[in-house]
Protein backbone atom coordinates (compact mmCIF):
# COMPACT_ATOMS: atom_id res chain seq x y z
CA UNK A 1 0.00 0.00 0.00
CA UNK A 2 1.41 3.66 -0.76
CA UNK A 3 -0.14 6.75 0.13
CA UNK A 4 -1.15 9.48 -2.54
CA UNK A 5 -1.10 12.33 0.43
CA UNK A 6 1.85 10.86 2.88
CA UNK A 7 2.71 14.71 4.04
CA UNK A 8 -0.49 14.45 5.99
CA UNK A 9 0.73 11.56 8.27
CA UNK A 10 3.43 13.61 9.53
CA UNK A 11 0.92 16.47 10.20
CA UNK A 12 -1.09 13.76 12.40
CA UNK A 13 2.03 12.85 14.00
CA UNK A 14 3.03 16.12 14.87
CA UNK A 15 -0.63 17.50 15.83
CA UNK A 16 -1.21 14.38 18.35
CA UNK A 17 2.78 14.54 19.90
CA UNK A 18 1.51 18.45 20.32
CA UNK A 19 -1.33 17.22 22.60
CA UNK A 20 0.48 14.38 24.28
CA UNK A 21 2.70 17.20 25.24
CA UNK A 22 0.40 19.51 26.32
CA UNK A 23 -1.29 17.06 28.45
CA UNK A 24 1.98 16.11 30.50
CA UNK A 25 2.29 19.40 31.08
CA UNK A 26 -1.38 19.65 32.33
CA UNK A 27 -2.66 21.98 30.07
CA UNK A 28 -5.34 19.97 29.13
CA UNK A 29 -5.79 18.21 32.27
CA UNK A 30 -9.92 19.20 34.11
CA UNK A 31 -10.53 17.91 37.53
CA UNK A 32 -8.68 20.56 39.63
CA UNK A 33 -10.23 23.26 41.89
CA UNK A 34 -14.16 23.82 42.00
CA UNK A 35 -14.86 21.98 38.28
CA UNK A 36 -13.37 18.72 40.08
CA UNK A 37 -14.98 15.97 41.84
CA UNK A 38 -17.13 16.33 44.63
CA UNK A 39 -16.51 14.33 48.00
CA UNK A 40 -19.00 11.79 49.65
CA UNK A 41 -18.87 11.16 52.79
CA UNK A 42 -18.80 7.74 53.75
CA UNK A 43 -19.39 6.25 49.92
CA UNK A 44 -17.15 3.80 50.57
CA UNK A 45 -19.90 1.35 51.88
CA UNK A 46 -21.47 1.76 48.53
CA UNK A 47 -18.37 0.72 46.63
CA UNK A 48 -17.54 -1.65 49.22
CA UNK A 49 -20.67 -3.44 47.60
CA UNK A 50 -20.49 -6.25 45.26
CA UNK A 51 -23.38 -5.75 43.25
CA UNK A 52 -21.67 -2.36 42.97
CA UNK A 53 -17.98 -3.61 42.42
CA UNK A 54 -19.67 -6.24 39.32
CA UNK A 55 -21.59 -2.71 37.98
CA UNK A 56 -17.84 -0.62 38.16
CA UNK A 57 -16.00 -3.17 36.55
CA UNK A 58 -18.57 -4.09 33.45
CA UNK A 59 -18.81 0.60 33.23
CA UNK A 60 -14.65 0.27 33.29
CA UNK A 61 -14.14 -2.90 30.84
CA UNK A 62 -17.12 -0.76 28.44
CA UNK A 63 -14.73 2.33 28.67
CA UNK A 64 -11.85 0.01 27.54
CA UNK A 65 -13.55 -0.86 24.72
CA UNK A 66 -15.14 2.47 24.00
CA UNK A 67 -11.19 4.13 23.90
CA UNK A 68 -10.42 1.49 21.72
CA UNK A 69 -12.72 2.02 19.14
CA UNK A 70 -11.84 5.82 19.61
CA UNK A 71 -8.44 4.93 18.67
CA UNK A 72 -9.09 2.82 15.68
CA UNK A 73 -11.67 5.32 14.39
CA UNK A 74 -8.62 7.73 15.09
CA UNK A 75 -5.96 6.09 13.41
CA UNK A 76 -8.78 4.66 10.51
CA UNK A 77 -9.27 8.24 9.49
CA UNK A 78 -5.76 9.55 9.26
CA UNK A 79 -4.86 6.62 6.74
CA UNK A 80 -8.08 8.10 4.63
CA UNK A 81 -7.01 11.30 4.77
CA UNK A 82 -3.50 10.41 3.30
CA UNK A 83 -5.18 8.91 0.35
CA UNK A 84 -3.81 4.72 0.46
CA UNK A 85 -3.75 3.54 -3.00
CA UNK A 86 -2.60 0.26 -4.31
CA UNK A 87 0.26 0.47 -7.12
CA UNK A 88 0.84 -2.44 -9.66
CA UNK A 89 2.56 -3.35 -12.67
CA UNK A 90 0.25 -3.36 -15.75
CA UNK A 91 1.19 -4.77 -18.93
CA UNK A 92 -1.83 -3.95 -21.48
CA UNK A 93 -2.85 -6.38 -24.02
CA UNK A 94 -5.74 -6.88 -26.37
CA UNK A 95 -6.78 -8.94 -29.40
CA UNK A 96 -7.60 -6.62 -32.13
CA UNK A 97 -9.97 -7.19 -34.88
CA UNK A 98 -10.17 -4.24 -37.76
CA UNK A 99 -13.52 -4.21 -39.56
CA UNK A 100 -14.49 -1.22 -41.87
CA UNK A 101 -17.93 -0.86 -42.86
CA UNK A 102 -18.42 0.45 -46.32
CA UNK A 103 -21.43 1.66 -47.13
CA UNK A 104 -22.37 1.99 -50.88
CA UNK A 105 -24.33 5.73 -51.40
CA UNK A 106 -25.01 6.04 -54.96
CA UNK A 107 -28.69 6.04 -56.27
CA UNK A 108 -29.85 2.88 -56.23
CA UNK A 109 -29.21 2.63 -52.74
CA UNK A 110 -30.66 5.10 -51.38
CA UNK A 111 -33.74 3.59 -50.23
CA UNK A 112 -32.03 0.46 -48.04
CA UNK A 113 -29.03 2.70 -47.18
CA UNK A 114 -30.71 3.80 -43.47
CA UNK A 115 -31.41 0.79 -43.08
CA UNK A 116 -28.17 -0.71 -43.85
CA UNK A 117 -26.79 2.27 -41.32
CA UNK A 118 -29.01 0.77 -38.74
CA UNK A 119 -27.04 -2.82 -39.38
CA UNK A 120 -23.71 -1.63 -38.87
CA UNK A 121 -25.15 0.12 -35.40
CA UNK A 122 -26.17 -2.74 -34.56
CA UNK A 123 -22.91 -4.40 -35.13
CA UNK A 124 -21.07 -1.69 -33.09
CA UNK A 125 -22.83 -2.35 -30.44
CA UNK A 126 -21.98 -6.43 -30.39
CA UNK A 127 -18.22 -5.50 -30.71
CA UNK A 128 -16.20 -4.81 -27.93
CA UNK A 129 -12.31 -3.82 -28.05
CA UNK A 130 -12.30 -4.01 -32.15
CA UNK A 131 -10.90 -1.21 -34.57
CA UNK A 132 -13.73 -0.23 -36.35
CA UNK A 133 -13.96 2.33 -39.53
CA UNK A 134 -16.60 3.61 -41.98
CA UNK A 135 -16.32 4.95 -45.42
CA UNK A 136 -18.97 5.58 -48.05
CA UNK A 137 -18.68 5.32 -51.71
CA UNK A 138 -20.37 6.54 -54.85
CA UNK A 139 -17.87 7.77 -57.96
CA UNK A 140 -15.25 7.47 -55.29
CA UNK A 141 -14.22 6.32 -51.53
CA UNK A 142 -14.36 8.97 -48.78
CA UNK A 143 -13.59 8.06 -45.24
CA UNK A 144 -16.23 9.11 -42.60
CA UNK A 145 -14.04 7.42 -39.32
CA UNK A 146 -11.06 6.11 -39.42
CA UNK A 147 -10.42 2.98 -37.85
CA UNK A 148 -10.77 3.43 -34.11
CA UNK A 149 -11.76 2.05 -30.88
CA UNK A 150 -14.03 5.08 -29.46
CA UNK A 151 -17.55 3.62 -30.44
CA UNK A 152 -19.36 6.73 -29.44
CA UNK A 153 -17.89 8.42 -31.96
CA UNK A 154 -18.59 5.57 -34.17
CA UNK A 155 -22.20 5.99 -33.13
CA UNK A 156 -22.11 9.55 -33.50
CA UNK A 157 -20.89 9.65 -37.21
CA UNK A 158 -23.80 6.53 -38.00
CA UNK A 159 -26.33 8.73 -36.68
CA UNK A 160 -25.18 11.60 -38.80
CA UNK A 161 -24.81 9.78 -42.13
CA UNK A 162 -28.12 8.25 -41.19
CA UNK A 163 -29.85 12.01 -40.99
CA UNK A 164 -27.89 12.83 -44.15
CA UNK A 165 -29.06 10.23 -45.86
CA UNK A 166 -32.91 11.15 -44.92
CA UNK A 167 -32.11 14.79 -45.97
CA UNK A 168 -30.68 13.06 -49.70
CA UNK A 169 -34.01 11.53 -49.84
CA UNK A 170 -36.16 14.55 -50.07
CA UNK A 171 -33.71 16.89 -50.84
CA UNK A 172 -36.68 19.24 -52.28
CA UNK A 173 -37.65 21.10 -48.90
CA UNK A 174 -34.65 21.46 -47.55
CA UNK A 175 -33.09 25.13 -46.69
CA UNK A 176 -30.06 26.28 -48.24
CA UNK A 177 -27.65 25.85 -45.33
CA UNK A 178 -28.87 21.95 -44.75
CA UNK A 179 -28.40 21.73 -48.31
CA UNK A 180 -24.84 23.03 -48.02
CA UNK A 181 -24.41 20.90 -44.90
CA UNK A 182 -25.66 17.54 -46.79
CA UNK A 183 -23.23 18.32 -49.93
CA UNK A 184 -20.63 18.43 -48.03
CA UNK A 185 -20.72 15.93 -46.36
CA UNK A 186 -21.23 13.98 -49.71
CA UNK A 187 -18.83 15.50 -51.47
CA UNK A 188 -15.89 13.40 -51.23
CA UNK A 189 -17.65 10.25 -52.86
CA UNK A 190 -19.44 12.83 -55.43
CA UNK A 191 -16.35 14.08 -57.41
CA UNK A 192 -16.86 15.78 -60.42
CA UNK A 193 -17.81 12.67 -63.03
CA UNK A 194 -17.00 15.22 -65.85
CA UNK A 195 -13.54 15.44 -64.97
CA UNK A 196 -13.01 11.87 -63.87
CA UNK A 197 -14.97 10.36 -66.58
CA UNK A 198 -15.93 7.48 -63.60
CA UNK A 199 -19.38 5.88 -63.36
CA UNK A 200 -21.56 6.47 -60.40
CA UNK A 201 -21.90 3.62 -57.92
CA UNK A 202 -18.17 2.47 -58.40
CA UNK A 203 -18.13 -0.37 -56.40
CA UNK A 204 -14.61 -1.79 -57.28
CA UNK A 205 -13.07 1.58 -56.72
CA UNK A 206 -15.45 1.89 -53.40
CA UNK A 207 -14.22 -1.32 -52.10
CA UNK A 208 -10.48 -0.82 -52.96
CA UNK A 209 -10.56 2.29 -50.94
CA UNK A 210 -11.84 0.52 -48.37
CA UNK A 211 -9.39 -1.58 -48.05
CA UNK A 212 -6.34 0.56 -48.69
CA UNK A 213 -7.63 2.95 -46.04
CA UNK A 214 -7.05 -0.12 -43.34
CA UNK A 215 -3.61 0.53 -44.24
CA UNK A 216 -0.41 -2.19 -44.23
CA UNK A 217 -1.31 -5.02 -42.20
CA UNK A 218 2.65 -5.54 -40.70
CA UNK A 219 1.12 -7.51 -37.60
CA UNK A 220 -0.98 -9.80 -39.50
CA UNK A 221 -4.09 -8.37 -37.88
CA UNK A 222 -7.64 -9.85 -38.71
CA UNK A 223 -8.94 -7.72 -41.05
CA UNK A 224 -12.87 -7.55 -42.51
CA UNK A 225 -14.86 -5.35 -44.33
CA UNK A 226 -18.37 -5.13 -44.55
CA UNK A 227 -19.30 -3.99 -47.83
CA UNK A 228 -23.09 -2.62 -48.10
CA UNK A 229 -23.65 -2.10 -52.17
CA UNK A 230 -25.90 -4.09 -55.07
CA UNK A 231 -22.56 -3.73 -57.07
CA UNK A 232 -25.11 -2.23 -59.80
CA UNK A 233 -22.45 -0.08 -61.91
CA UNK A 234 -24.22 3.43 -63.00
CA UNK A 235 -21.79 3.22 -66.44
CA UNK A 236 -20.07 1.34 -68.48
CA UNK A 237 -17.67 -1.51 -67.20
CA UNK A 238 -14.80 -0.18 -69.28
CA UNK A 239 -15.03 3.29 -67.80
CA UNK A 240 -14.17 1.84 -64.29
CA UNK A 241 -10.68 2.02 -63.14
CA UNK A 242 -11.33 -1.13 -60.92
CA UNK A 243 -13.44 -3.59 -61.65
CA UNK A 244 -15.34 -4.68 -58.99
CA UNK A 245 -13.74 -8.39 -59.44
CA UNK A 246 -10.24 -6.68 -59.44
CA UNK A 247 -10.94 -4.93 -55.80
CA UNK A 248 -11.84 -8.45 -54.35
CA UNK A 249 -8.47 -10.31 -56.10
CA UNK A 250 -6.82 -6.80 -53.81
CA UNK A 251 -8.46 -7.65 -50.55
CA UNK A 252 -7.80 -11.37 -50.57
CA UNK A 253 -4.04 -10.47 -51.56
CA UNK A 254 -4.26 -8.47 -48.35
CA UNK A 255 -5.93 -11.24 -46.29
CA UNK A 256 -9.13 -9.30 -45.59
CA UNK A 257 -12.37 -10.69 -45.67
CA UNK A 258 -15.42 -9.02 -47.80
CA UNK A 259 -18.82 -9.79 -46.01
CA UNK A 260 -21.48 -8.46 -48.42
CA UNK A 261 -24.80 -7.08 -47.86
CA UNK A 262 -27.17 -7.21 -50.78
CA UNK A 263 -30.29 -5.56 -50.37
CA UNK A 264 -31.19 -6.82 -53.69
CA UNK A 265 -32.02 -5.95 -57.60
CA UNK A 266 -32.69 -2.40 -58.34
CA UNK A 267 -35.87 -1.32 -59.99
CA UNK A 268 -35.93 1.74 -61.85
CA UNK A 269 -39.85 1.98 -62.16
CA UNK A 270 -40.37 1.38 -58.48
CA UNK A 271 -37.29 3.04 -57.59
CA UNK A 272 -36.97 0.25 -55.37
CA UNK A 273 -33.99 -3.03 -54.73
CA UNK A 274 -36.18 -6.21 -54.76
CA UNK A 275 -35.03 -8.47 -52.53
CA UNK A 276 -36.34 -11.92 -53.62
CA UNK A 277 -35.00 -11.22 -57.62
CA UNK A 278 -31.56 -13.18 -57.65
CA UNK A 279 -29.78 -11.28 -60.23
CA UNK A 280 -30.06 -9.13 -63.25
CA UNK A 281 -29.43 -9.22 -66.41
CA UNK A 282 -25.20 -8.22 -66.17
CA UNK A 283 -25.28 -10.92 -63.40
CA UNK A 284 -23.73 -8.08 -61.42
CA UNK A 285 -25.17 -9.87 -57.82
CA UNK A 286 -23.81 -12.78 -58.49
CA UNK A 287 -20.34 -11.53 -59.19
CA UNK A 288 -20.89 -10.16 -56.00
CA UNK A 289 -21.29 -13.38 -54.17
CA UNK A 290 -18.98 -15.29 -55.86
CA UNK A 291 -16.39 -13.13 -55.41
CA UNK A 292 -17.28 -12.04 -51.45
CA UNK A 293 -17.32 -15.80 -50.63
CA UNK A 294 -13.44 -16.17 -52.21
CA UNK A 295 -12.03 -13.92 -50.08
CA UNK A 296 -12.98 -16.23 -47.44
CA UNK A 297 -15.76 -13.87 -46.32
CA UNK A 298 -19.65 -14.51 -46.55
CA UNK A 299 -22.61 -13.40 -49.04
CA UNK A 300 -26.55 -12.07 -47.47
CA UNK A 301 -29.55 -10.65 -49.06
CA UNK A 302 -30.52 -7.35 -46.53
CA UNK A 303 -33.95 -9.59 -45.96
CA UNK A 304 -32.15 -12.61 -44.92
CA UNK A 305 -32.95 -12.86 -40.63
CA UNK A 306 -30.34 -13.05 -38.35
CA UNK A 307 -27.73 -11.35 -40.78
CA UNK A 308 -26.17 -9.86 -37.80
CA UNK A 309 -25.11 -12.38 -34.98
CA UNK A 310 -24.09 -14.43 -38.58
CA UNK A 311 -21.71 -11.78 -38.86
CA UNK A 312 -20.26 -11.38 -35.81
CA UNK A 313 -19.76 -15.44 -35.64
CA UNK A 314 -17.64 -15.35 -38.79
CA UNK A 315 -15.65 -12.39 -37.75
CA UNK A 316 -15.08 -13.68 -34.26
CA UNK A 317 -14.01 -17.17 -35.54
CA UNK A 318 -11.15 -15.28 -36.79
CA UNK A 319 -7.92 -15.51 -35.43
CA UNK A 320 -6.96 -12.28 -33.69
CA UNK A 321 -3.57 -10.89 -32.94
CA UNK A 322 -2.42 -10.02 -29.64
CA UNK A 323 -1.03 -7.11 -29.27
CA UNK A 324 1.40 -6.02 -25.77
CA UNK A 325 1.76 -2.39 -24.83
CA UNK A 326 4.72 -1.17 -22.76
CA UNK A 327 4.79 -2.07 -18.89
CA UNK A 328 3.49 0.43 -16.21
CA UNK A 329 2.77 1.14 -13.10
CA UNK A 330 -0.57 2.22 -12.19
CA UNK A 331 -1.82 3.68 -8.89
CA UNK A 332 -5.75 3.17 -7.94
CA UNK A 333 -7.27 4.80 -5.12
CA UNK A 334 -7.85 1.95 -2.11
CA UNK A 335 -9.61 2.96 0.98
CA UNK A 336 -12.36 0.32 0.96
CA UNK A 337 -10.53 -1.22 4.05
CA UNK A 338 -9.77 1.64 6.28
CA UNK A 339 -13.18 3.12 5.46
CA UNK A 340 -14.88 0.02 6.63
CA UNK A 341 -12.80 -0.29 9.59
CA UNK A 342 -13.82 3.11 10.50
CA UNK A 343 -17.39 2.68 10.06
CA UNK A 344 -17.23 -0.04 11.99
CA UNK A 345 -15.59 2.02 14.90
CA UNK A 346 -18.24 4.30 15.03
CA UNK A 347 -21.26 2.25 14.61
CA UNK A 348 -19.20 0.62 17.68
CA UNK A 349 -19.12 3.51 19.67
CA UNK A 350 -22.75 5.05 19.21
CA UNK A 351 -23.97 1.56 20.69
CA UNK A 352 -21.32 1.91 23.55
CA UNK A 353 -22.46 4.97 24.34
CA UNK A 354 -26.35 3.88 24.03
CA UNK A 355 -24.89 1.79 26.78
CA UNK A 356 -23.65 3.63 28.89
CA UNK A 357 -26.24 6.32 28.79
CA UNK A 358 -23.59 8.77 27.76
Amino acid sequence: MVFLNPWLLLVWLLLGGGVAWAYMKGWLRVGSGRHGAVKVAHSGRITRLPQYEKVAKRYRLWLIVMSAMLVIAALSSVILSARPAEQSLVTPAQFNRDIMLCLDVSGSMLNTDIQLVETFEQLINSFKGQRIGLEMFNVAGSPVVSLTDDYDTLRERLAYTKEMLKLLQDSSEISNSKWSEMHAFFAGAEVSVKDANLPSSNVGLGLASCVEHMGMNTNSRSQSVILATDNELGGPPSAAIISTKQAMALAKQRSVRVYALDPGVFNEDTMRSEPNVPDNHLGEHAELKTYSILTSGAYYRLSEKNIVPSIIEQISKQEATLFTGDSQYTVNDAPLTPFIVLAVAVAGLMVITWRLKL
